[in-house]
């Protein structure tokens, strides 16, 4: 068993060492950490990289993440939906994907955790991936799982080598490493699917070596 946080709109790495798992498991036991995937994406935009961070509020300290609440004190789904739509629309896949993916952006969810699983079964479904989306019933021991990635993604590391494709503002800025897996998505589209499996593939076959 692998033991994954939580991650909203998660980036090309983890979805493809989530790929390489034999057996992933999403922690929504855990406690709440600051700054992390959990609630915040990178995507392209004309000046580099953009960050999209979803505002939560706690009612306590140590909350478990699936008790963290979205705060809509500002138009966050407004904002976010308007920096995608703005970098992304002349992007190769953007007009495919807009109809799938925008719903998210005007449903009301209450909890980080409850966003985040239904957009990243949908970002699956849309590439075909079938690696099961699964949550925790408690919290993971670390002693129980094989690999524990709960602490191992974030914005200061690059754990994986990204291959470099097609960029939407790739005339404005070189390559982007590890953006969200939407950059990826609007870019290549179906192909993202092969991409992904591939980088799976070479995850995989690090850690049986």
């Amino acid at each position: 068993m692998q033991a994954f946080p939580i991650a909203y709109l998660p980036p090309i790495s983890y979805v493809a060492y989530f790929m390489a798992a034999s057996s992933p498991l999403i922690d929504i036991y855990e406690h709440w950490p600051k700054r992390t995937y959990r609630n915040r994406a990178e995507i392209a935009s004309p000046k580099g990289r953009y960050r999209l961070s979803v505002p939560v509020s706690k009612d306590k300290h140590h909350t478990p993440v699936r008790e963290v609440k979205i705060s809509y004190k500002e138009n966050w789904q407004q904002n976010h939906w308007r920096a995608i739509r703005s970098f992304y629309s002349n992007s190769p896949y953007f007009l495919h994907y807009e109809s799938e993916i925008k719903p998210f952006y005007e449903k009301k969810y209450d909890t980080i955790a409850e966003l985040d699983l239904e957009l990243m079964q949908q970002l699956f479904d849309l590439m075909n991936i079938d690696q099961p989306v699964i949550t925790s019933s408690g919290y993971i021991e670390k002693e129980d799982v094989d690999y524990d990635y709960r602490d191992f993604f974030n914005q200061q590391k690059d754990h994986v080598l990204i291959p470099e494709y097609i960029q939407v503002f790739e005339d404005r800025s070189p390559f982007l490493h590890n953006l969200s897996v939407i950059d990826l998505l609007f870019n290549l589209g179906p192909e993202a699917t092969t991409y992904l499996e591939n980088l799976a593939a070479k995850i995989r076959n690090y850690y049986s070596g």
